[in-house]
């Protein structure tokens, strides 16, 4: 993920004639679309910018937190999804470490609803997720959890290497320094889940029929 100076739109809104509004009329549509999601990509970069500057191993958590915060932000979950005033229930397969440190989501609103963290107990209690990050520590055993969220509205996350490939929804890993996301667009609909473009810009979108 290429890195995002926050200021890099500040100067078209902030200009001292004040005539953004005419000089947005001459654009066609097409591009304001385009500077609406390009802004739209500053202000996520924004977001997450505190976890991402000055990374260091033991930061690791904290930047996982900062993404997965920002995944709930910008998916849509199936009204059916939730009961009344029910929260946004983010479950972690880890009771420490990751786990112990997403905990700091906690409360955090999210579409009106509050963020709770659950550590995922067993396997029967899956279907009460609306989000299930899986740690990197269950690579040899991260697939059974897949086959017990597929078609379930439950955005799954993880930085496990191919894991969109193997059926998860968004993997993201860092790379010389860099973030990149991967997100498996079929599998996200075959959940009922709607993602926003917002985020798919940020990420290589892959289908399901394209892997070997």
């Amino acid at each position: 993920m290429r890195s995002i100076n926050f200021l890099c739109l500040t100067e078209i809104f902030h200009q001292k004639n004040g005539s953004i509004s005419k000089q947005l009329k001459l654009f066609n549509s097409h591009f304001i679309l385009q500077l609406s999601l390009l802004l739209c990509f500053c202000l996520l970069a924004h977001n997450i910018r505190a976890a991402v500057t000055g990374y260091k191993p033991e930061d690791d958590a904290r930047f996982k937190a900062a993404f997965i915060y920002n995944f709930a932000k910008f998916t849509n979950w199936p009204e059916a999804s939730f009961k009344k005033n029910e929260p946004l229930v983010l479950c972690t397969t880890s009771k420490k470490g990751s786990g112990f440190n997403l905990n700091r989501l906690s409360g955090k609103t999210i579409k009106g609803r509050p963020l709770f963290i659950q550590p995922l107990e067993s396997n029967h209690t899956i279907d009460k997720c609306h989000m299930l990050y899986i740690e990197k520590s269950l690579k040899n055993k991260y697939k059974n959890l897949l086959k017990l969220t597929y078609k379930k509205p439950i955005l799954t996350v993880s930085d496990i290497p191919a894991f969109a490939n193997k059926g998860g929804i968004i993997q993201f890993y860092r790379k010389k320094g860099q973030t990149h996301l991967i997100i498996n667009l079929d599998i996200a609909r075959e959940s009922n889940l709607e993602i926003s473009s917002r985020l798919l810009i940020l990420a290589e979108v892959i289908s399901s029929r394209d892997i070997p």
